[in-house]
């Protein structure tokens, strides 16, 4: 049985302390309105990456073939709407003018891997449309060819721009939440990387018997009513001559004179 701790080993776990940690230094108070409408807006949308990713075969019989375009679509709006979470924060422009061109450049920059990664793959390939039925073709070009997710680096890097934009009034507050949403995005890799991940040759070799078995069920034509009665005739022919033949080698033979 794994230990319950194991989790805070991983990526996840160590960024999840962190965010708990700096919280807790900053004496954030995250019961304010503000600060609770931002995590929704930022969770929300990893919350339907996670359905669609486990439950995918599910959704699709259910909505059919609307459910690649729905999800899309869905997608795209949760998207705004993690900017509208942000935007909440927003005062003023940074007087600092270093920190304004680097933001300048970090949303630039995210926004620009977004999208040529979506013109490369495809909408439906940066949604999970694999999961829906949707038959998406792999792609080893750039940015593919050069980082692993560059979707979630490029959404990283625009929400890092924007939380620089808005630090300078509530910086302890914004920082937290590019925390959390730094969180939610390297659990989204972990699940997507065990996903691939291979199975132990136990798992394996109980997947290879199943599909055996399966395979042998499919071979196996249903008989006809003649090959069917055939067979019970046989069958019940069977117990009739072992018994003539067990009869025969219990009798006596003939002595010799």
């Amino acid at each position: 049985m794994p230990c319950p701790f194991s989790k805070l080993a991983q990526p996840s776990g160590l960024c999840t302390l962190v965010t708990l940690g700096t919280i807790s230094l900053h004496e954030v108070d995250i019961t304010n309105e503000r600060f609770l409408t931002t995590s929704a807006c930022m969770l929300v949308p990893h919350a339907l990456y996670y359905n669609i990713f486990k439950n995918g075969e599910q959704i699709q019989n259910t909505l059919g073939e609307k459910a690649a375009p729905l999800v899309t679509f869905l997608t795209f709006l949760l998207f705004g709407l993690q900017i509208f979470g942000w935007s909440l924060w927003y005062t003023d422009l940074p007087t600092d003018e270093p920190k304004l061109y680097s933001a300048g450049a970090l949303v630039a920059i995210g926004l620009l891997l977004n999208l040529i990664t979506i013109l490369k793959t495809g909408p439906y390939a940066v949604c999970y449309g694999s999961k829906l039925g949707c038959d998406v073709p792999s792609n080893e070009s750039f940015p593919l060819s050069v980082v692993a997710h560059p979707v979630h680096i490029g959404s990283l890097l625009l929400f890092s721009g924007i939380a620089l934009l808005n630090s300078d009034l509530y910086w302890k507050e914004v920082t937290c939440l590019l925390l959390i949403q730094l969180t939610a995005y390297v659990a989204r890799v972990e699940m997507e990387r065990n996903d691939k991940a291979p199975q132990s040759p136990k798992a394996s070799s109980k997947k290879a018997i199943s599909m055996k078995k399966i395979t042998k069920e499919e071979e196996e034509e249903p008989q006809s009513e003649e090959e069917k009665d055939e067979k019970s005739l046989s069958s019940s022919k069977q117990p009739a001559v072992m018994k003539k033949n067990l009869g025969r080698s219990t009798t006596p033979g003939k002595k010799k004179k």
